[in-house]
């Protein structure tokens, strides 16, 4: 058996341009003698593995309908090459249709460095291939262990539509699939996706109900690079089709991640090109049924534990189906709590909205805050930083999701908050893109000059946010911008191992000034295009913020001499209008002559 795969490795090889030793160790893992895994290591490990190892074949072979789960529990090869293109590194070969890596299969990338994803095969066998060099470093190797599991574990619960790889319909209106909740998957989760894959997700539920998407996991490509500039995104749709207003963009890796429609239909759309893929996500969805409108929402229960669960004896719920704007308070405000009752607010939006919040008076506790703000994320409940030990009015405060709850924990605390349910994250500048789900429009068209800010500005911006703006000029156009004022939880070089927010220039010729964070003094960059792009994005760490504001103008450059010629100088102009002056006296004296 190990003689075959190598041959097919060869084989694979030769096509591919790639060298590999004939005399390749071959290991074969095929059961787990009755264990719950079985585990693996390279030579000599936990001491430092040989020097020159030209290939050791590790090939894991399941039973028909398993898939392979291989978890690297430690992973040392040392590798200073970008991409592991030299040096140590294991190359990681996907399962061919029968089981066995083929002509047809390709490497599905190089693992190297102290950090190893896990990995899942794509079929019932798959093949690693130790590779070193001079182990200069005395790196261990790796040791781990594999499990098989039910392919069938991971299918997904929708109709497939006719003539299509991975394009799913989840309808209640489907007699076969006409379930309120279930679960989908990327094309060959657990394994990678396909490098080409295009895949589209509808689900319809019932006129009067919503959908709720909940990414429970997402593995595309590490690093904090906006979803842009990513080759594999997922797009969500807040309607029935891919024309309808995008209120989530997704890619990098993320956990728990929940979206709600304002609609009965939610259009999800993936799009892969890069080269080394992802895992891919998990997901599951649910068709929710809208309440008919109470007449007082007050004490109404809210999504959570029920209260007799919890130390609120009051619990208010606010969609914005409901009530787009209005004001909470505390129990018997303005005067003091005198029911001792202690409560929660619970704020619900949907497709693109944000709640915000503005309390305009508050009287804290002696001895606590009294009040606190919480998001939901990645299934949490996480505080906001709230300036809770002093006396209001605040700046307003923005939520990171369509989510935001108030909890009042102190009976002694007074205060009065004003709620509104937002689109536009508080930017009311530029025309507001329905491609994005944070985007705005800044055309010299429109306006040559005006002005732009971070989301909720002055109060502090929400985490977890990505926003976008874009500048357009006309032919001849020049972009100036302003910063008056800038604010950005962070230290350079302003990326995700400094956990940090920050702006980001894009079309601007100086890459090491494409990202500004911290708190700056005034500042000023000049475009010398006419289109120019500003990402505004921040992490998801607690923060105070507050985020920017700048000002644009559209600058025409100085008109050419003739017509796109490169101008004259000056010397040169006082000769041509020399010889013009003399050739017209010449012209006039001919002309009267010959009268």
């Amino acid at each position: 058996m190990c003689r075959e795969l190598l041959i097919l490795l060869l084989f694979l090889i030769a096509m591919t341009g790639q060298a590999i030793d004939p005399s390749c160790e071959c290991l074969v893992y095929s059961g787990t003698f009755g264990k719950e895994f079985g585990r693996f290591k390279s030579p000599d490990w936990p001491r430092p593995y040989p020097d020159r190892l030209r290939c050791v074949l590790y090939t894991f072979i399941a039973g028909h309908h398993e898939i392979i789960k291989i978890e690297f529990l430690n992973f040392d090869l040392h590798n200073p090459n970008p991409g592991c293109s030299a040096g140590d590194y294991l190359v990681v070969y996907p399962s061919g249709t029968d089981g066995a890596v083929n002509e047809e299969s390709a490497p599905l990338g190089r693992l190297c460095g102290s950090e190893a994803i896990n990995l899942y095969s794509s079929g019932p066998s798959i093949v690693l291939e130790f590779h070193t060099e001079v182990n200069i470093r005395n790196s261990t190797g790796f040791n781990g262990k594999f499990t098989f599991i039910q392919a069938d574990g991971y299918r997904t619960e929708g109709e497939r539509v006719p003539g299509t790889s991975c394009d799913y319909l989840f309808s209640r209106a489907t007699p076969s699939h006409n379930s309120s909740s279930g679960v989908f998957y990327s094309p060959g989760y657990p394994s990678s996706y396909p490098r080409k894959a295009r895949c589209a997700y509808s689900f319809r539920a019932r006129p009067k109900e919503r959908v709720k998407i909940i990414f429970e996991e997402l593995d595309f490509q590490k690093g904090d690079v906006s979803c842009l500039d990513r080759e594999d995104v997922i797009k969500v749709h807040d309607g029935g089709s891919a024309l309808s207003p995008v209120i989530a963009v997704l890619c990098n890796q993320m956990s728990r991640t929940e979206i709600i429609s304002s609609s009965h239909q939610i259009f999800i759309e993936m799009a892969t090109s890069s080269y080394w893929p992802g895992h891919g996500f998990v997901a599951s969805y649910h068709f929710l049924t809208l309440e008919s409108r109470p007449e007082d929402e007050e004490n109404k229960a809210i999504e959570g534990p029920a209260v007799s669960a919890t130390r609120y004896s009051c619990e208010v719920l606010i969609r914005s189906e409901y009530r787009r704007a209005g004001t909470v308070t505390s129990p018997g405000y303005p005067g003091p709590n005198l029911s001792g009752s202690r409560c929660r607010y619970a704020f619900i939006g949907s497709g693109k909205e944000r709640i915000r919040i503005h309390v305009k008076h508050y009287n804290p506790s002696l001895y606590s805050c009294g009040i606190q703000l919480f998001n939901h994320m990645e299934g949490k409940r996480k505080p906001i930083a709230i300036p809770c030990l002093q006396a209001g009015p605040w700046l307003p405060i923005m939520s990171s999701g369509h989510r935001l709850e108030i909890d009042l924990d102190n009976e002694t605390t007074i205060f009065r908050a004003e709620y509104i349910f937002l689109k536009n994250y508080g930017i009311k500048t530029g025309r507001q893109l329905s491609e994005y789900p944070c985007a705005f429009r800044y055309s010299a068209d429109d306006f040559l000059s005006g002005s732009f800010h971070s989301p909720n500005f002055p109060g502090p911006y929400p985490i977890a946010t990505e926003c976008h703006y874009f500048f357009h000029g006309a032919r001849g156009h020049r972009i100036r911008i302003h910063f008056s004022y800038f604010d950005m939880d962070g230290v350079s070089p302003c990326n995700s191992k400094t956990r940090s927010d920050y702006i980001e220039f894009f079309n601007f010729p100086d890459r090491l000034s494409r990202r500004h964070c911290g708190q700056l003094e005034p500042f000023e960059v000049l475009l010398e295009r006419r289109f120019f792009r500003v990402t505004f994005r921040s992490g998801t760490k607690r923060g105070m913020g507050t985020g920017f504001n700048a000002s644009y103008q559209f600058l025409s450059y100085p008109k050419p001499a003739h017509h796109g010629l490169l101008p004259v100088s000056s010397s040169a102009k006082s000769l041509t209008g020399i010889i013009f002056l003399v050739s017209m006296i010449t012209f006039i004296l001919t002309l009267s002559t010959s009268l």
